[in-house]
């Protein structure tokens, strides 16, 4: 009777370039989705942010019996009329300016329009 005096145990060098190779095929397919997801998570946040400040500024003008060349500052809103000022998707609260009684609120000089009109070419320009 022959006895096995040493056990081969382990990958091969095949089948360890397959695992990587099926990793790199699934983050080339992740990577993108994710990052996606992250920009409009990230645009969401600033339409939700703008859409709260254009309120609060609209019943300020009419709480306090405000003309309409009013600049509307993040005093006169915060916290009366918000509860606490956004932060933004990049966690810095001087992006977002209320401007004038009747002009839109601004994210880093794009409003609410500009990001609508063209979510992708606005959210590049703002580097996100």
């Amino acid at each position: 009777m022959r006895r096995r005096t040493q056990k081969n145990e382990g990958f091969t060098l095949v089948e360890i370039m397959i695992v990587v190779l099926i990793i790199g095929i699934l983050l080339s397919i992740a990577v993108p989705v994710w990052n996606s997801r992250r920009r409009e998570a990230r645009w969401s946040v600033i339409v939700a942010d703008l859409k709260a400040i254009e309120a609060a500024k609209s019943r300020f003008v009419m709480d306090k019996n405000k003309d309409s060349s009013y600049v509307v500052t993040q005093a006169d809103l915060y916290p009366e009329f918000l509860s606490k000022w956004p932060r933004g998707p990049l966690n810095d609260p001087s992006d977002y300016i209320p401007n004038d009684a009747t002009s839109r609120a601004t994210y880093r000089g794009k409003s609410l329009d500009d990001l609508y009109d063209n979510k992708e070419a606005t959210l590049s320009a703002l580097g996100l």
